[in-house]
């Protein structure tokens, strides 16, 4: 639920089955596979899906995304997303390992290195998509500035509010840098933060 909805529980029947996504996943199949699990070491127990199932879902709305995108909330796009891009980290890491192991360096690497690679490929890629400013921004300096049209076509002036409102306040150091080190044409600041930092 965490990597593909960024939620820390939830009934998975829900993101299964619900219309728009019915035709592209098996939902009675994944829920009739639901295995319990622990994890070695610690008193965990839960329920979850094998990693066959798994893929099932991640290309169930993959499909849903390219083929029908039209049908899917706002929400279940935002989904099918980081569906699209666990699985180009899954296919990255996966031949890694295949080479590794077909040249024996997978001795010779840190045991989680695939799954820092995994972490830090995902965490990238999910930049791309994410809203670093929420909608509600938008709709409060349109409510401020009287602003009465759509927000997908917002004035540009308004970044001038978002440099002295939250670059500005951040801290005057970062905010001088982002100033005389503007990025290129078509690139934005917020794609220069760190994600761990940064952003947050």
């Amino acid at each position: 639920m965490k990597a593909i909805a960024d939620a820390n529980s939830g009934d998975l029947a829900k993101f299964t089955g619900v219309s728009s996504i019915k035709f592209f996943i098996n939902k009675d199949l994944i829920m009739d596979e639901l295995l319990e699990f622990s994890i070695l070491g610690t008193q965990f127990k839960g329920n979850g899906l094998t990693t066959e199932m798994f893929e099932m879902v991640l290309r169930g709305y993959v499909r849903a995304l390219s083929e029908a995108p039209e049908l899917l909330t706002d929400r279940q796009r935002s989904i099918a997303i980081r569906c699209a891009v666990i699985t180009a980290g899954f296919v990255r890491t996966g031949l890694d390992a295949l080479v590794d192991e077909a040249t024996g360096y997978q001795y010779e690497r840190p045991d989680d290195a695939l799954q820092v690679k995994l972490r830090a490929f995902i965490a990238e890629e999910l930049r791309e998509w994410e809203k670093t400013f929420p909608d509600e921004l938008w709709q409060e300096f349109g409510r401020l500035t009287n602003w009465s049209g759509p927000l997908h076509s917002k004035p540009r002036w308004w970044g001038k509010l978002v440099i002295e409102l939250i670059y500005d306040t951040l801290d005057p150091d970062m905010a001088k840098y982002l100033k005389s080190d503007k990025p290129p044409q078509g690139v934005h600041w917020y794609r220069q933060l760190t994600d761990n930092l940064g952003v947050r």
